[in-house]
């Protein structure tokens, strides 16, 4: 028992002594001539040095490090086998000499190893070497557990000290400081710092062990290195190693760290901080490692927690003796605030009663002083005088009202004291105000000095915040003194150095001031004072301008009423005029649906008015289905849309027809809600111009009699000689049938220009009409003449679309005008010419054109080309195209024309999609 008693204070006084007798021990049971005693270390799989008997290898005691990893020549000692190396591969010093290395293990488990010089390798430990060697074994592993628990007694001795200072001390430095400290001692660290949490960062509050020259960070960002991670994840973090561990940048500190560990510092909900320890401080016991290990971060996690524990406690300490502080302060303002509260509240029922007062008077005036008595009135809210000043925008000026208030403070005038005491007499303010509203009439209200004058509020910096800023003004003796030429005229003109000026605001305008003082009692006026005032006064403004607005607003009424009326005449008169109108007026909204459909509808359309409101137009009938797709184009185009001599065909009855379709607009949102359609029913004009037409047709043949007569005497005269000759000759067998060749010629030539003539001068033949493609038609018809265009060596361009171009016409006729058009251009062009031929759609129409690049065709000659008999060839009777106007523009509603430059001659037609159907 004294032995192991002894032991116990050798390992306290120092165990690498202890370890260095075991060695020496040893040296006399191996007889050998050194021995080299080394501890495991387990965290890092190295043998350090802790004893030895060589004083050449004292100073490396604690120092030199044997790796045991794979690619170490010593890994075998891992697995429990001795090894024999030379010294100097084992110790780094001296000669060659072999050395056995033998493991040391305690309940399978390797604690250290002895290394001793041997003469050979197979050189083995004798049995009661082995003996010693488990004892030595036994006592190593007896020495490192000594030595934790020593640590451990000595962490909880400062734990209990760490819980006195957190009992104790209530000061958060004090409080970091404390455990700081404590903290470092614990866990034998040589550097510690505590940051705390601001906003999304890390601060440094404090930093022990460190120079503050070292510090180079003193503020991170959550999630920053060692501390940003503990403060982010809220968890503690151990790092024995800061180089290969990322989350461990330790940046914020000059000097080199090599283990750390930092935990949060936490109240349980919140993180306050952060606790961080580095570099662990070498203890007076052997420890097989010198990093900080699980238990210390575990301890470091439980004074993280008391710390924020006991922060928490100190800031609700701190709020304690606040709120402690803050409920005397009440206490002691409770009574005057009960006053207060109590004093307001009555002024504030008195306000009440002071604006149902004036809102139940139709009077302005009598509101004015209704108002004016509830502010002085000794039951009212007892200031002590009152000046209303109104205002005159025109002039932008303030004109005096009234004034009401004690002539002095000695003596009330009579028509006070009265007033007075019939307030008192009632009791019920409200009903005093509105039944014996007396107040001092303008003569006696108002001083002399102030009686007739005008005060301009522009430029006054008191008055313009009032009227033009709608701000209440508390003006006060220090204000009068420090800015007399802003204030002081208002000063001079009430004769006292407090007072409130109040804008009487409307919802859209200030109406007037009130200015209130106490100038005989000189009490100031306070925070509730204003307040009641502002609430005075916004009442008060909102009144007068509802009584101000009663009667216009009688008036607008009745004038409102005379433009009802109004607008009800114009409705009739408008509806009359619309009914009664010579044209059809249908008009149909977005949605094509019918809103309107007058008497003239009734008549042209042969449909009554109340079938056909809210109906479509397509629903009317199949006929109005073009005149609806039409008003749809009005909403893109947004303009008028005119069409004239529209055929329509209802039954058995046709009408030509002229339409307007124009744009209903909504001049306030300006947009187009509908469609107004007019109606004209033209079939008669339409008829006379037909007529018109056939008589001009008449005169043009009357007016041609002569070159009818010309065309036909020629052939005539041939013919009559060439009969004359063959009389002369009449035996003569050949020259018979010679003349008889030439008769035969010019009987067909007159038959072909009578023919021309009568398809000229006819009336309307029945037309074939049926739906084909332009295209196609023109085509067969270049087929036709390609032969001529070869010899002539014309080169013709057909342009078409890639669609058919359908119209619905009579085919043969529209034929017969391409044919001519097409031989026309032939004949222009040169030889070696060029034609182009265009078949395309515009719109509604299909259009056709021919263009040659021969001779121009001059102005004059261009104005009489659709002359009838007109020609410029010395053959034919000039009815080509004359009769092609006729079937284009008569027959088919189309348009024919000319265009003509130094480019060519271009013949244009225009066929509509769905022809009026003059022929049928």
């Amino acid at each position: 028992m004294d032995g192991y008693r002894e032991f116990i204070r050798s390992i306290e006084e120092g165990p690498y002594e202890l370890i260095k007798r075991f060695a020496t021990h040893l040296i006399k049971l191996l007889n050998t001539e050194e021995v080299h005693i080394f501890m495991y270390e387990r965290h890092r799989n190295i043998l350090r040095l802790t004893g030895t008997t060589s004083e050449e290898l004292e100073g490396e005691v604690g120092k030199l490090k044997i790796l045991l990893d794979e690619s170490s020549r010593f890994r075998d000692i891992s697995e429990h086998e001795e090894l024999v190396v030379s010294r100097f591969e084992l110790l780094n010093v001296g000669e060659e000499a072999k050395m056995l290395l033998k493991p040391i293990v305690v309940d399978d488990e390797l604690i250290g190893a002895i290394a001793f010089t041997v003469s050979d390798e197979e050189a083995h430990l004798p049995g009661e070497v082995k003996e010693a060697v488990e004892e030595i074994g036994a006592a190593l592993k007896l020495i490192s557990d000594l030595s934790v628990l020593k640590d451990l007694r000595r962490r909880l001795e400062i734990l209990e000290m760490l819980s006195l200072v957190h009992s104790q001390i209530m000061e958060p430095s004090f409080l970091l400081d404390a455990t700081l400290k404590l903290a470092m001692d614990a866990l034998n660290a040589y550097v510690g710092s505590i940051w705390l949490v601001e906003n999304d960062e890390l601060v440094l509050n404090m930093v022990k062990g460190l120079n503050g020259e070292k510090v180079i960070k003193n503020r991170v960002p959550l999630g920053y290195g060692l501390v940003g991670w503990v403060a982010l994840k809220k968890e503690p973090l151990l790092s024995v190693s800061t180089d290969k561990d990322e989350r461990a940048a330790l940046d914020i500190f000059d000097m080199e760290i090599k283990s750390a560990i930092a935990a949060p510092i936490d109240d349980g909900e919140n993180i306050l901080g952060v606790i961080l320890l580095a570099n662990r401080r070498e203890e007076g016991g052997y420890r097989p490692y010198k990093h900080f290990d699980e238990f210390d971060l575990g301890l470091l996690d439980d004074i993280g927690r008391r710390l924020g524990v006991t922060l928490n406690r100190s800031e609700l300490y701190k709020r304690l003796e606040q709120e402690v502080k803050n409920l005397k302060r009440l206490e002691e303002q409770h009574q005057h605030l009960i006053k207060k509260q109590q004093r307001q509240l009555e002024r504030l029922r008195i306000l009440q009663r002071v604006s149902q007062a004036m809102r139940s008077s139709y009077d302005v005036n009598n509101a004015y002083k209704i108002l004016l008595l509830g502010t002085v009135s000794g039951r009212g809210l007892g200031f002590n005088r009152a000046l209303l000043l109104l205002r005159d925008r025109d002039k932008h000026v303030l004109k005096p009202k009234y004034w009401i208030g004690p002539a002095s403070d000695e003596k009330l005038s009579e028509e006070w004291q009265d007033a007075h005491a019939r307030a008192m007499r009632y009791g019920d303010l409200r009903q005093y105000l509105r039944e014996e509203a007396i107040l001092l009439n303008l003569e006696v209200g108002l001083i002399e000095s102030i009686k007739d004058k005008e005060i301009p509020y522009r430029g006054n910096p008191v008055l313009e915040r009032v009227v033009l800023r709608r701000k209440l003004v508390h003006v006060t003796k220090s204000l009068v003194e420090s800015r007399y030429e802003d204030y002081g005229f208002l000063a001079e003109l009430l004769g006292t150095e407090e007072f409130v000026v109040c804008p009487l605001s409307g919802r859209f305008d200030t109406l007037g001031v009130l200015i209130v003082d106490n100038k005989y009692t000189a009490e100031p006026f306070h925070e509730d004072d204003l307040e009641i005032l502002g609430l005075l006064s916004d009442s008060a403004g909102l009144t007068i301008e509802a009584i101000e607005s009663y009667e216009e607003l009688r008036a607008k009424t009745l004038s409102l009423e005379r433009q009802k009326d109004l607008v009800e005449y114009l409705r009739r008169f408008a509806e009359s005029i619309l009914q009664n109108l010579d044209a059809a007026i249908i008009v149909i909204d977005r949605e094509d649906r019918i809103k309107e459909w007058n008497k003239k509808a009734e008549v042209i359309f042969g449909r009554p008015r109340e079938h056909m409101l809210e109906m479509k137009l397509e629903e009317v009938s199949p006929e109005f289905f073009e005149l609806q797709e039409i008003a749809g184009k009005v909403y893109d185009v947004g303009e008028t849309i005119t069409l004239s001599d529209y055929y329509m065909k209802l039954g058995n009855k046709e009408m030509f027809l002229d339409i307007r379709f124009s744009p209903l607009r909504n001049p306030v949102l300006g947009i187009i809600e509908g469609v107004i359609i007019s109606v004209e029913d033209v079939t008669k004009r339409h008829q006379l111009e037909e007529e018109l037409k056939r008589q001009e047709r008449l005169a043009i043949l009357g007016e041609m009699s002569a070159r009818v007569a010309h065309e036909l005497r020629n052939p005539i005269t041939v013919i009559g000689g060439f009969v004359r000759r063959a009389q002369k000759k009449i035996d003569d067998r050949k020259s018979i049938e010679k003349y008889l060749g030439i008769l035969q010629e010019e009987i067909e030539r007159l038959e072909g220009i009578v023919a021309e003539i009568l398809e000229f001068s006819k009336e309307a033949r029945a037309l074939d009409f049926s739906v084909f493609d332009l295209g196609t038609l023109v085509e067969d018809v270049l087929e036709l003449y390609a032969q001529r265009i070869k010899d002539k060596g014309i080169h013709v361009v057909f342009n078409q679309p890639s669609g058919p171009v359908e119209i619905e016409a009579d085919k043969n006729r529209i034929k017969q005008v391409v044919i001519n058009l097409i031989q026309n251009a032939i004949e222009a062009c040169n030889v070696g010419g060029n034609i182009r031929v265009t078949v395309d759609r515009e719109g509604e129409s299909a259009v056709f054109k021919v263009w040659n690049d021969g001779t121009p065709i001059p102005k004059d000659i261009m104005d009489k080309i659709f002359l009838p008999f007109f020609t410029t060839k010395t053959y034919g009777t000039g009815l080509g195209l004359p009769i092609c106007k006729k079937i284009i523009e008569d027959e088919h509603g189309g348009k024919i024309f000319v265009e003509s430059s130094e480019d060519g001659t271009i013949f244009t037609v225009i066929i509509p999609k769905n022809p009026l159907r003059k022929g049928e």
